[in-house]
Order: C-alpha cells, then structure tokens, then sequence
C-alpha cells in the first residue's frame, strides 16, 4: 500500500529536523575554529550565514509540522451513515440537524419548499443533505478555503442535492410518507442465480491474480 501524504510529511519533517541538527553541530565546529584563528572577518560571516540557515531549517520545520492539520482541516470527512456506531451516529445526527435548523433552512428557503417532515426516513435525501453540510463546512469553515468553494456550493452543490431529494420526494407530502421507488422493489431480484453465474463466468475469464495479499488496483482503507 502506498504511503498517505500524512506518512510523507511525518517522514520530511524528521529529515528537516536531522538536517537542522547537522546545520547546529556544524555551526558549533565553526565557532571552535573561529575562536582558534585570526582571519574573523571572513569567518564571522560565514558563521552568520550559517546562523541564518539554522533559522531558515527551524522555519521550514516549523511550518511542515503545521501542513498535516492543516491538510486534515481541508479533508471534510463525508460519513457513511451505515458504517457509523452508536456514538458516532448521535454526533452525525445532531451536527446534521443543527446545521439544517442554523443554517441551511433559514437561508435557503427553496429547501423547506422541497423537504418534507419525512425527509430523514429517505437514505438518499440524507445523503444529499450529508453532502451538502460536508461541503458547505469545508467552503465556509475551513480557513484555507477560496471564494471560489463558496461560489461551487451555492451554484453546484446546493442546485445538484435539491434535485436528488426533490426526485426522491415525489410520492411524498406533508402529511404522508411513501417508500422511495427503489426501496419498494423486490431487491433480491436484483441479484438472481444468474448474477451468480455471470459472475463466476466472468472471474473465470480473467488472469490469475499476482502474488501478494492485495490485488492490484484495490486500495485497503486505512
């Protein structure tokens, strides 16, 4: 498995650091030499320039061991709501739904206008609406962030999510839930003896996979 970009900056941060430790102890050996000779107008420029490498490496550091929360600031998780455990799913809820009351329904009216009170009985109008909070968080509360992600929610995002929960809703009214379509499906006949058969003929058909533990092509999450 590749290395994460976490991995990578960890691994030029300890770099930087062993590099500013050899800037130090060649600074020390310098200043021992400066002392032990009579030529100081060179040499005491030279160890200031040295000095101003050392601080120049310290800076650097400094600034690469701020990148990785900064990179995790930038990286709005988007939860999938059937992986969440008990205690992530009352956080996921509650951020959602007070986002939805502050935010999202007070400022945008066309989304009252769309959503119905059943609204969170349909998992695609709650992943619409986990994509928008997701998206809106990352172009309005991360500090890195430039107009432009604003400008992308308002026209993108928010038009794009009211149409899937718009679909979604159709069969729905104020005072009566519906079923989406899909879900109103016989869902195993979706995945019949024959899906079976298709698939081993078509695994059947291909090379045999390298060997490692991992198939090619196939990331494991971290």
């Amino acid at each position: 498995m590749a290395e994460s970009d976490d991995d990578v900056l960890a691994a030029l941060i300890l770099d930087v650091a062993e590099l500013q430790t050899a800037v130090e102890g060649l600074q020390v050996r310098l200043r021992e030499a400066v002392a032990g000779l009579s030529a100081l107008g060179d040499l005491t420029t030279l160890s200031d320039r040295v000095a101003h490498l050392e601080e120049a490496f310290s800076s650097v550091a400094a600034r690469l061991e701020d990148l990785p929360s900064e990179r995790k600031a930038e990286r709005v998780r988007v939860w999938s709501w059937p992986d969440l455990d008990a205690q992530e799913a009352v956080q996921a809820w509650a951020a959602l739904s007070d986002w939805m009351r502050d935010v999202l329904l007070p400022r945008y009216p066309d989304v009252e206008r769309i959503l119905y009170p059943c609204w969170y009985r349909h998992p695609k109008v709650l992943d619409a609406l986990t994509a928008l909070y997701a998206t809106w968080v990352a172009a309005y509360r991360n500090p890195t962030a430039s107009p432009s992600d604003a400008a992308a929610w308002l026209n993108t995002w928010l038009p794009a999510m009211l149409g899937h929960m718009k679909d979604d809703l159709v069969l729905c009214n104020r005072h009566q839930h519906h079923r989406p379509l899909a879900q109103s499906q016989d869902v195993e006949k979706l995945f019949s003896q024959d899906l079976k058969v298709f698939v081993d003929q078509d695994v059947a058909g291909r090379a045999s996979p390298p060997k490692s533990n991992q198939a090619p092509g196939i990331s494991a999450q971290e």
